[in-house]
């Protein structure tokens, strides 16, 4: 069982609660680097190469679904992430899942 605790960040006037795991779930990028949730995931999207993403998002694994799948339990999202092998496209879906669950 993942322990997950809640962090809140204050968007607008409005709090909004960001789910965060421990160190031992953080998706560990293939050059090192570290994502802690689904917002950091979304803006290291705008940062890491092609190349690293294709590591990651193939058509034999999307290794970014299936973390936010098992460790946040976001089947929707992860489904949907399922569809696409494009970084922008998959940078919009999580924004777009982002915007929603602030609402």
């Amino acid at each position: 069982m993942v322990k997950k605790s809640k962090e809140k960040k204050v968007v607008g006037q409005k709090k909004v609660e960001v789910a965060k795991v421990s160190p031992d779930k953080y998706f560990v990028l293939c050059s090192g680097g570290l994502i802690k949730d689904m917002e950091e995931l979304a803006l290291m999207l705008d940062h890491i190469s092609d190349d690293e993403f294709r590591h990651h998002v193939n058509y034999e694994r999307n290794d970014f679904c299936c973390w936010l799948k098992d460790v946040f339990n976001e089947i929707e999202l992860a489904e949907e992430l399922g569809k696409t092998k494009d970084k922008k496209d998959t940078q919009i879906i999580i924004l777009k899942h982002i915007v929603s669950k602030k609402r």
